[in-house]
C-alpha cells in the first residue's frame, strides 16, 4: 500500500524535477476511497517514524488514522489539516500537516505547528519535503497565522537552513528524547 512504482534511488537534489513529478493536495480534498488508503499509508508511516516520541497508549496507529479522517472532517482550508505529496501516476510519497497543538508539554499555549513532515525513504533528497513544506506555509491556515512552530529531535540544522529559528529546547516522550522547538514568524523568508 505505501510502496510507489516510480521509486528510484536518487542522491542528489532535484528539485525542479520534484516540481514536475509531484503535486501536493490536500488531504481532505482526495477522493474518499482514495483518502482510506492514503490514511493508512500515512498513519504507518507516521507511527514507525515517530511513534517513539510518545507514550503508545496516547498515540499509535489507530490514533494516527483518526487524526488523519479528523483532518478529512473537519474539510478543506482549517487547522488541522495535512497536505500529501502525489507522483504523477497517484503514488503518495510524502505528506505534512499543520495541527493546533504537537502535543508538546510546556508548549501548549502556541501554535499553530508544522508536524509530520515525512517523505517516503526513495523520494528523499529531491526537495519534496521543501515542496510541502513551502505549500503548507503559503495556505491560508499557516500564512493568517503570526508564526508556524515545529519540534524536531534531529533535524534542527536543516530547518534552519530554511528560514526557522531556534526557540527552546525541550525533551518529549517516555525517555524524554531531547527536541529542538523551531519557529518561523510570519514574514520571514
Amino acid at each position: 500500500m505505501c510502496t510507489t512504482s516510480q521509486a528510484t534511488r536518487h542522491t542528489g537534489a532535484v528539485t525542479e524535477d520534484a516540481a514536475r513529478t509531484v503535486s501536493v493536495v490536500e488531504l481532505a480534498h482526495l477522493e474518499p476511497c482514495r483518502a482510506d488508503e492514503v490514511i493508512g499509508c500515512l498513519a504507518h508511516w507516521h507511527t514507525q517514524e515517530w511513534g517513539h516520541l510518545y507514550r503508545s497508549d496516547v498515540w499509535n496507529l489507530e490514533a494516527a488514522r483518526e487524526e488523519f479522517a479528523e483532518h478529512i472532517a473537519r474539510g478543506g482550508g482549517s487547522v488541522p489539516t495535512t497536505y500529501v505529496a502525489l507522483t504523477v501516476s497517484g503514488d503518495v510519497v510524502g505528506s505534512v500537516s499543520l495541527v493546533d497543538s504537537d502535543d508538546l508539554e510546556g508548549f501548549d499555549h502556541i501554535g499553530p505547528w508544522l508536524a509530520s513532515l515525512y517523505v517516503d525513504a526513495p523520494w528523499r533528497h529531491r526537495g519534496i519535503a521543501r515542496l510541502l513544506i513551502g505549500h503548507l506555509l503559503t495556505q491560508p491556515p499557516a500564512r493568517q497565522a503570526d508564526a508556524v512552530y515545529l519540534f524536531t529531535p534531529e533535524h534542527a540544522a536543516w530547518y534552519a537552513g530554511l528560514g526557522w529559528k531556534h526557540l527552546a529546547t525541550s525533551t518529549t516522550g517516555p525517555q524524554s528524547h531531547q527536541v529542538s522547538v523551531m519557529v518561523r514568524r510570519a514574514g520571514e523568508v
